[in-house]
């Protein structure tokens, strides 16, 4: 294969890079996308878990969009502090996840937000208000009731209006401890939707539940000078930006790598544009360990960064929530009820789902040997001379080289150097793992001839892997940098528990949140929902809260009792 052909194929690949990007610009004119954050309470304690999800809809019909593939969600408390913060992989619209609350956080006002990149640009984020409580801590002097004026409304008032006008039907009112409940709902809908289900009497309640509408959560905030985020449309986006020692070195075109390293690593490459900024899109979510380097000649001419995400200012204000300290009885068992949960969570726990592991770029293309399978070699060197022939080691301007013999083509001028990966770590100077024991690997992949990489082509591809994978990079100059980088929480599915399969008798049940199950798709007046009692007596409300496929919102409540 000639230069000229493969400056074709590097042509028509950034022609259709360009026609791509346009027609993505096009679609994100024509939508308005627009969050719904939805949680199961608005008053908790230190010691539970925050159960969130959100929606991401078109603003002009209201209905559902899979257009952001990422969203943030973050605990703010009243000093506009992140306390927690997720991120989150979108599917089919919605994403779903818990805060668990740690046992050092303040008593006060927070608020829980949510944003994707799209509605960071146009400042704006969902939000919603929650007050947590403390139980360990004293409690703040400027939360007890001295008046009988107060923002706490009981929930349980509208007992008697929702009981005789709800659509959700229980099959009786009154129920025993760790009995099945089941619910109806006199209804079809399809759409996206919650069953919340939580104890309610001799708690404090910060909202009226008449005043809840989803779409009236977003709120307008500030961003930090010049900050502008990419759209996540197609995955995570990382952006870093190399700045020149000397003034006459240029920034633009300058090849970025991205490794992250591991048994399933995952290795990108991507350029500079005319101020040196680089961008990484990233469709694989394993690793939070990554390496960016500069990979070009004069590598040293160069410093690396990588941008931090901007900063959301919420519009966060002090409401004057008073606390009744009647309710310190009930905050007491509801401390201790969690803390035994807690205990018991491991035999109770959710199914957490992995993401699909990552195949090597070169999966397909390359020969593998397994060096378990030869004779022990003294060095490096030997094992690519006596066991691996296709690969070569030589010196090419004073620093040892890996090269590959490709057979498809006379000559390998046409190419860049070839890929040395560790791990799966780009390694640029291999003069080091030349002087390793060579009972450090176990195997070699190579790919040995011309690899096309974003828009390079490389004199192929040498991966060795370590037998522990803990080979460790050098990272002491300015062209490189290693970052704990932020990365997707993984899907769960939340636990319920079913007493008619295992009756967990000698363990406690002492559950204020009986279910909640965030991804129902469709309600229907022939399916139902089930769900346990605890051992926790009390009254509780069954909340369905959602979005129908025609941007409808629905909110439906009902109450059960516990004795």
């Amino acid at each position: 294969m000639t230069k000229q052909t493969f400056l074709i194929v590097a042509l028509f690949f950034n022609s259709f890079l360009f026609s791509q990007k346009s027609n993505s610009d096009s679609k994100l004119a024509a939508i308005n996308e627009q969050v719904i954050l939805q949680s199961n309470a608005d008053f908790y304690l230190s010691g539970e878990s925050i159960f969130y999800k959100t929606i991401c809809i078109n603003t002009s019909n209201k209905e559902t969009i899979s257009l952001s593939k990422i969203i943030y969600v973050e605990l703010i408390n009243s000093q506009n502090i992140s306390i927690l913060k997720h991120k989150q992989v979108i599917n089919n619209g919605i994403s779903y996840n818990d805060f668990f609350i740690p046992t050092n956080i303040e008593t006060g006002s927070y608020k829980i937000i949510a944003y994707t990149n799209l509605t960071k640009n146009k400042n704006e984020y969902a939000s919603r208000d929650l007050f947590i409580y403390n139980p360990y801590i004293a409690f703040p002097e400027k939360f007890q009731e001295k008046t009988s004026s107060s923002e706490i409304v009981s929930a349980s008032n509208y007992w008697q209006e929702n009981a005789t006008n709800s659509k959700i039907i229980a099959n009786k009112k009154e129920f025993q401890k760790r009995e099945k409940v089941v619910v109806n709902i006199n209804d079809n809908l399809k759409g996206n939707f919650i069953l919340n289900v939580v104890k309610i009497d001799s708690i404090p309640s910060l909202i009226n539940p008449k005043k809840n509408n989803l779409f009236e959560q977003t709120e307008r905030s500030t961003i930090e000078e010049n900050a502008t985020s990419f759209p996540e449309t197609r995955g995570e986006i990382f952006s870093g930006k190399i700045t020149a020692k000397n003034e006459g070195d240029a920034l633009e075109d300058k090849k970025i790598a991205l490794s992250i390293p591991g048994e399933n690593f995952d290795f990108k490459i991507t350029s500079t544009d005319k101020s040196g900024n680089f961008h990484f899109l990233m469709d694989n979510f394993n690793g939070e360990e990554a390496y960016f380097q500069v990979l070009e000649k004069n590598k040293e001419n160069y410093k690396i960064e990588l941008f931090e995400n901007s900063k959301i200012k919420t519009n966060i204000i002090e409401r004057d929530i008073k606390i009744n300290p009647s309710y310190a009885k009930a905050f007491l068992k509801r401390s201790i009820a969690n803390q035994i949960q807690n205990i018991y969570y491991h035999t109770k726990s959710d199914t957490v789902f992995a993401y699909k592991k990552n195949k090597p770029f070169y999966y397909g293309s390359d020969k593998e040997y397994i060096l378990s399978d030869y004779n022990p070699q003294n060095t490096v060197k030997e094992i690519f001379i006596e066991i691996v022939p296709e690969v070569y080691v030589s010196k090419k301007d004073g620093k040892q080289v890996f090269g590959v013999y490709d057979y498809e083509v006379n000559s390998s001028n046409i190419y860049y150097n070839t890929l040395v990966l560790v791990d799966g770590f780009l390694l640029q100077d291999v003069d080091e793992i030349l002087t390793f024991d060579p009972a450090f690997f176990t195997k070699i992949n190579f790919v040995n001839k011309g690899y096309f990489l974003n828009k390079y082509m490389f004199n192929g591809v040498v991966n060795l892997t370590t037998k522990d994978l803990n080979y460790i990079p050098k990272i002491d100059q300015d062209y490189i940098i290693k970052k704990t980088i932020e990365r997707p929480q993984l899907v769960k599915r939340y636990f319920n528990v079913n007493y008619s399969k295992n009756s967990f008798e000698k363990i406690p049940d002492y559950r204020y949140q009986l279910c909640w199950e965030p991804n129902i798709t469709e309600i229907s007046s022939q399916k139902a929902f089930e769900f346990y009692t605890s051992d926790i007596p009390g009254n509780y409300k069954i909340q369905i809260e959602g979005i129908t496929k025609n941007g409808e919102t629905v909110l439906m409540e009902n109450y059960i009792r516990v004795n």
